[in-house]
């Protein structure tokens, strides 16, 4: 269980990104950090929808419920 939800978060793709954004900038450091920014929301918005998918499902929801409920709460938080 643990593993499959580790494998499910690792950031794979994050050092290909970084390297595509750095070799497309040539290595331009406000362009970088600017990408990382967005890397920084992004995950922070993550977190977010893996909580409120746990909330709903310790409320007995299944999937369908749990995503519904996640992406209200998103909806409803980004507003």
């Amino acid at each position: 269980m643990y593993l499959g939800g580790i494998t499910a978060t690792m950031p794979v793709t994050i050092p290909l990104a970084l390297w595509i954004v750095y070799s497309g900038s040539s290595g331009d450091r406000a362009t970088v950090l600017q990408f990382i920014a967005a890397l920084f929301v992004t995950m922070v918005a993550n977190l977010f929808f893996v909580l409120a998918m746990w909330l709903a499902r310790g409320q007995g929801g299944g999937l369908s419920r749990c995503l519904l409920w996640a992406i209200r709460c998103g909806v409803s938080f980004w507003a």
